[in-house]
């Protein structure tokens, strides 16, 4: 059997992922060097595997110098010189396609050039296994062209038609929003709710409520059956618990923390932390995230193994990145990219919590979505945002719409703020 390898493929995958870190993570989780043909082009995916394993950004000096190092250097010197006219090559996709179709003939061929009497239906066998596995692999790789309408998997449905067929038997039966409710009637009207794939920023000066707000969000969308984690970097496990608590009960946060409380109070606590305790659609967990690939791993494992549908995340800007020499703002730009990246590939909501910069904190007027700390990219990448501010009426909230990508923007929603709980009062 001939195979038409094709080579400028296999350099454009090399060279794409030399200069784009989610390209070469998805290489890494995908290939092998055996899907390579050429053999300078296994060894040069190695190396690049070598550096995501280390956690580096890729480029082309850090490759050259591991090759030297693993004295693969004068072997390979000029297919890696060879990559350079592939760098900004945009078929990406594509490529990945035919080095699996490659791959799945290669093997093919190798079992029927071995095939003779006594071993023809084992070898059938496992060519059939080879087709079925590999045509899988090759499923999960998808192109950008119009065929993405049909067969790239639409939300509840296997293509945009059936969504639609869908959609409107769901509208029929009352369902007005396509994401998931948060509980608050006018803010689902607002932005259909949490979507899929979203972004959805709350943020706000210290005080605001802002964490209480998710929280509450949280649990009405715990107590309707879907499944949620709750990613804090700033407060441990147990005072995220006590917030949730909290506003079960209408018992200040303060005083549960402080042991204010009557012992009928704590009977109560002990009673509601059971219950979420034997939920299991919630999932609590803390402590430092030290790099992308850490956070990334946190993710997809939650993803994975408890099908999470909603993430929350408190605060984004908290994640570190140590190791990379670009200064904050680049690094939260970094970050905010691979939450985005995340939530669409997994199709899992996000809701992050965000802080001000120190001049919006510290000013009595509503924040404006540039007031975000941290990065621009945060605004950029956003779906919608959400800020909140007191209310001139003591003891009120509003939540100011800053970005509403499918809807409606700078109205405002009024709510009381008391005992840790948010209720909704009008719409401006």
């Amino acid at each position: 059997m001939k195979i038409n390898y094709d080579l400028d493929g296999e350099r454009s995958i090399l060279g794409t992922c030399l200069i784009n870190e989610r390209y070469l993570r998805e290489a890494c989780e995908l290939f092998t060097p055996e899907h390579f043909y050429k053999v300078e082009h296994r060894e040069i995916f190695t190396l690049l595997c070598e550096l995501y394993k280390l956690d580096e950004k890729p480029s082309l000096s850090d490759l050259i110098s591991l090759a030297k190092t693993s004295g693969k250097f004068e072997k390979i010197r000029e297919d890696i010189a060879s990559l350079s006219g592939s760098l900004g090559h945009s078929s990406f996709n594509v490529n990945k396609r035919n080095l699996i179709h490659n791959y799945k003939l290669t093997l093919i061929s190798r079992e029927l050039s071995g095939i003779d009497e006594t071993n023809y239906e084992e070898r059938i066998a496992k060519m059939s296994q080879i087709q079925m596995d590999l045509d899988a692999q090759s499923e999960q790789v998808k192109t950008y062209d119009s065929s993405t309408m049909y067969d790239d998997g639409f939300y509840e449905a296997s293509n945009m038609k059936e969504h639609m067929e869908w959609r409107k038997k769901k509208y029929d039966e009352g369902y007005r929003i396509t994401g998931k409710s948060t509980g608050f009637e006018t803010l689902d009207a607002t932005i259909n709710g949490i979507n899929p794939g979203h972004y959805t920023i709350i943020a706000g000066a210290p005080g605001s409520g802002k964490t209480t707000f998710a929280i509450q969000m949280m649990k009405y969308m715990v107590t309707t059956g879907v499944k949620c984690a709750f990613i804090s970097l700033e407060m441990t496990r147990e005072q995220a618990c006590y917030k949730l608590v909290s506003h079960e009960l209408k018992i200040p946060f303060n005083d549960l923390m402080n042991g204010n409380y009557t012992v009928e109070q704590m009977g109560e606590c002990f009673k509601c932390i059971d219950r979420f305790k034997d939920n299991d659609n919630l999932f609590f967990q803390d402590a430092q995230i030290r790099s992308l690939r850490q956070f990334e791993n946190r993710f997809n494992k939650l993803v994975r193994e408890k099908n999470i549908e909603v993430v929350f995340l408190d605060y984004i800007t908290l994640i570190q990145n140590i190791g990379k020499s670009v200064n904050f703002s680049e690094s939260i730009s970094e970050i905010s990219q691979m939450v985005r990246y995340l939530l669409v590939k997994n199709k899992v909501s996000g809701v992050i919590i965000s802080q001000l910069n120190r001049s919006a904190a510290e000013k009595d007027v509503p924040p404006q979505k540039h007031n975000l700390f941290g990065s621009s990219q945060l605004e950029k990448d956003a779906n919608e945002i959400l800020m909140l501010h007191p209310d001139p009426t003591i003891g009120n909230r509003r939540l100011y719409i800053r970005k509403n990508r499918f809807g409606p923007e700078d109205g405002c929603i009024t709510y009381t703020f008391e005992k840790g709980v948010f209720e909704e009062v009008v719409w401006h």
